[in-house]
């Protein structure tokens, strides 16, 4: 018998450079499930869910074999519980996280406008409903900023003629390079 693994969680232990590039550019959900993780692959204090969060990759909590790895009849509840504990968690991050998980999920369309708010699909602010994702909006144009930013670097960086168009960003804001900096840091953390 071949013991069972789940091919997202193994991929996200393995993220390396250029893949973590690829999910978080392509915003590819990653589910991870830090207990059974702790048993089978890395000990939870070395799991990259945290780092992973931190740079803005589309990750979430889950459950794998509930039976072997919990401890309670919540299980998911108790990867929350344990992910908050563990690695310092606020409710905004919590939300980001479950609002990453619905996004994931193969519900449907309805079911997920009910759980996100009709605009879910929009990017950025515009599809953030602070009612029911618990995510405020400063954190949500944050990330979707930080995203854009790497965009653009992608694009300066592949043009040859310097005097093709290039989106505008304004030079007053300093925040932004510093965006670009800590989006980039992330990503080759993992090479």
């Amino acid at each position: 018998m071949r013991p069972r693994t789940n091919p997202t969680v193994l991929t996200c232990l393995l993220l390396r450079g250029f893949v973590v590039r690829r999910f978080y550019l392509a915003r590819i959900g990653c589910s991870i499930s830090p207990l059974s993780n702790n048993t089978l692959y890395r000990a939870l204090k070395d799991n990259p869910f945290p780092r992973l969060f931190a740079c803005g990759l589309n990750v979430t909590l889950s459950t794998d074999d509930p039976m072997q790895f919990h401890t309670t009849s919540e299980p998911l509840v108790e990867e929350y519980t344990i992910a908050k504990q563990l690695w310092q968690l606020s409710s905004a991050e919590l939300g980001e996280i479950a609002n990453n998980s619905v996004r994931q999920s193969g519900f449907s369309h309805q079911w997920k406008s009910d759980a996100l708010g009709s605009n879910y699909l929009l990017p950025g602010v515009a599809g953030n409903d602070i009612n029911k994702s618990n995510i405020p909006d400063c954190r949500v144009a944050f990330r979707h900023e930080n995203l854009l930013a790497e965009y653009q670097f992608i694009f300066r960086s592949s043009l040859e003629d310097p005097k093709l168009p290039v989106p505008k960003v304004d030079p007053k804001d300093g925040s932004f390079s510093r965006r670009c900096r800590l989006a980039r840091s992330c990503v080759l953390a993992f090479e």
